[in-house]
């Protein structure tokens, strides 16, 4: 039986979410990690143009075999000589898991030709999507870089306030459920008035839960003051450095 310490147990890698509206900028901000290192852009979003003249390798995914080769290409270590992923986005990845499932269905009941999705088989259908996506965010988290997802922002109601509340667009609660818990940070990104100036509109990140919009940090309890709870015009390079930044011991005289 192997017993550790919590000291050794710092984080090192990034491991989060950047979701927010279309059109909100999220696919600029990978740009902002070059000073971590070689990057690559994983795409599915058909929207690269934010990134033109930045010079960043770029896989370009159509299907979910596509997805498997980055996997299995990731987990194999032909992708070592890469420092971060930015995976664009997860509400794309997550609508094609969707799309197979659904045809599975379809396929079964396509002797009654009935091709809606059962609901009997409702449960089980988005079930399905939500381990199919489980499984392919692990893997990806998994490996030792720093990894980032970007996603579109969906509105749901809370169960017990009965409020509207924000977080990252997939398919099903379940899904939603389960990356919000595989994830150590979820950021937000919106579009916001300037107080000083209502006229001029400014890009924010929120580290932190605020206005309905979900957000969360994982990080070391006396480093909380470090990442500020907004944050305009976000360099992602700098706050992965302040996230991930360990307190030092003081020294016992």
């Amino acid at each position: 039986m192997k017993i550790t310490n919590t000291e050794a147990n710092t984080v090192r890698k990034f491991k989060g979410a950047i979701y927010g509206d279309a059109g909100v900028g999220k696919t600029s901000l990978a740009a902002t990690l070059k000073p971590l290192g070689k990057g690559l852009v994983v795409s599915g979003e058909a929207g690269l143009k934010p990134l033109y003249g930045q010079e960043l390798d770029v896989f370009e995914f159509k299907n979910l075999n596509d997805l498997s080769d980055f996997v299995t290409s990731l987990t194999k270590g032909d992708l070592d000589g890469y420092d971060w992923f930015f995976i664009d986005s997860i509400t794309e990845i997550a609508r094609l898991f969707e799309e197979k499932h659904k045809n599975i269905l379809a396929k079964k009941d396509e002797e009654t030709g009935i091709f809606d999705i059962p609901q009997k088989d409702n449960f089980t259908y988005y079930r399905r999507i939500a381990e199919s996506l489980t499984s392919f965010i692990r893997k990806v988290r998994n490996v030792d870089k720093h990894i980032f997802f970007s996603g579109l922002a969906k509105v749901t109601q809370d169960n017990e306030t009965k409020q509207d509340i924000k977080r990252p667009m997939l398919a099903g609660q379940k899904g939603e459920q389960t990356f919000n818990g595989d994830m150590d940070f979820i950021f937000a990104y919106r579009l916001i008035p300037n107080p000083e100036n209502p006229k001029e509109i400014q890009r924010v990140l929120f580290t932190q839960t605020f206005d309905g919009w979900t957000a969360k940090a994982r990080i070391p309890m006396n480093s909380q003051s470090q990442l500020k709870p907004m944050i305009k015009n976000p360099n992602l390079a700098q706050i992965v450095k302040q996230a991930l930044t360990t307190p030092k011991q003081k020294e016992n005289k």
